[in-house]
C-alpha cells in the first residue's frame, strides 16, 4: 500500500511558465492528504514558496525545499543541511565573476541576488515571488547558505560541465531545468532527504510514490519503491525511474485508486 507521494513541481506538477499550481493539481493533493496519507513536495524552490504554492494544505504536508537540503513537516523543520561556510563563499564569488551566470543563495528562510541584468531581478521577484534580498558584498549575509544556484538565461548547458569541473568534487552540483545548477552539501540530495522523511515516519520503500522530470530527481526517484517520471524528461532520468507518465496527477489517482 502506498503510505506516502512525493513529487517535484517545476516541470512535473508545475509546467514552465506557469505561475500557480492548477486546480487538478491543488484537488489531487487535498486527496492524498484526506486519505490519510503523507504528501511531500520536493523542489529546488525555497520553503516559502512551496508553502505559497500550496496554501492551506501546506500544514498537512512535508516540503522537501532546495533540493533535500531542508525539510518542514507541518510546519516544524525536522532536517536541515547547509554548505561549509567558506566553500559557499568561494562558489558564489565565482558565479558573481562569471558575465554570463547570474547567482541565487538561499537559505531557509529567504534568497540573496545581486543581479547583473533587470531581467534576472524581474524573474526572481515578479515572476517567481521568492523572498529576496539584493545584496552588495558576500559578507552581508549571515544565516547559513543550504544552495547555491546558477542561472543561465540562454541554456545552462552551455556552463554546466564547466561548474561540475569546478565544484563537483566538493559539493552536489546538479542541473535542475533548462536554465538552472543547484549546488548542495555533497550527498545531499531529494533522495537523501526522502530517505531521512521515511526513517522519520517509518515507510519503507514499497510505500512511497515518487514523481520527477530532470537530473535533481533522479536520487529520488531511485529511492523510491515506484517511480514515475514525466514522459518529457531527458532520456537519462526517464531510465533511472520505474514507468513513465503522460500525466502526473492522472497517474497519482490511478495508482492510489482514488
Amino acid at each position: 500500500m502506498i503510505r506516502c507521494v512525493v513529487s517535484d513541481i517545476d516541470g512535473t506538477l508545475l509546467p514552465a511558465g506557469q505561475r500557480e499550481l492548477s486546480a487538478d493539481v491543488l484537488r489531487v493533493a487535498q486527496t492524498v492528504c484526506k486519505s490519510g496519507r503523507l504528501l511531500a513536495a520536493a523542489s529546488g524552490r525555497p520553503y516559502p514558496v512551496l508553502r505559497r504554492l500550496f496554501s492551506s494544505l501546506a500544514d498537512s504536508m512535508a516540503m522537501i525545499a532546495l533540493n533535500g537540503t531542508l525539510i518542514v513537516y507541518q510546519g516544524e523543520v525536522i532536517y536541515q543541511r547547509q554548505l561549509q561556510r567558506d566553500l559557499a563563499m568561494a562558489m558564489a564569488q565565482d558565479v558573481l565573476e562569471a558575465p554570463e551566470c547570474e547567482l541565487l543563495i538561499s537559505t531557509s528562510e529567504r534568497c540573496y541576488i545581486r543581479p547583473k541584468q533587470d531581467s534576472y531581478r524581474q524573474r526572481i521577484i515578479r515572476q517567481l515571488a521568492y523572498p529576496a534580498t539584493e545584496f552588495q558584498a558576500l559578507e552581508e549575509i549571515q544565516e547559513e547558505m543550504l544552495q547555491i544556484s546558477i542561472f543561465r538565461g540562454d541554456g545552462i548547458e552551455k556552463s554546466s560541465e564547466e561548474w561540475i569541473r569546478r565544484w563537483g568534487g566538493q559539493a552536489q552540483v546538479v542541473v535542475s531545468g533548462a536554465l538552472w545548477m543547484d549546488i548542495t552539501p555533497q550527498g545531499t540530495n531529494k533522495g537523501s532527504a526522502l530517505q531521512a522523511l521515511m526513517q522519520k515516519k517509518g515507510l519503507a520503500a514499497e510505500e512511497v510514490l515518487a514523481l520527477g522530470d530532470s537530473y535533481n530527481d533522479i536520487a529520488m526517484l531511485e529511492t523510491a519503491g515506484h517511480s514515475f517520471a514525466v514522459a518529457w524528461a531527458p532520456e537519462a532520468v526517464k531510465v533511472r525511474a520505474k514507468g513513465i507518465t503522460q500525466d502526473p496527477v492522472l497517474t497519482i489517482r490511478e495508482v492510489l485508486a482514488l
